[in-house]
């Protein structure tokens, strides 16, 4: 049941990029999202983590240049 997965995200650096939620969007899209948007130079690191008891986490490291 996709309803009880419920992700966090984190962000080791949110000076240089910051998580957006966007729940109940306009655009059409069915479920919710995230976008990701550079705010300077730098790199930081997003991570993805289910709360659902499976341990389940995904990370990525983001680079913003200029």
């Amino acid at each position: 049941n996709i309803a009880s997965k419920i992700i966090t995200w984190s962000n080791s650096n949110p000076s240089v990029a910051s998580i957006l939620y966007y729940d109940n969007s306009p655009m059409c899209y069915t479920q919710p999202f995230v976008v990701v948007k550079g705010l300077k130079v730098g790199t930081t690191v997003i991570t993805a983590k289910s709360t659902d008891g499976s341990n389940i986490s995904k990370s990525i490291t983001i680079t913003v240049s200029a």
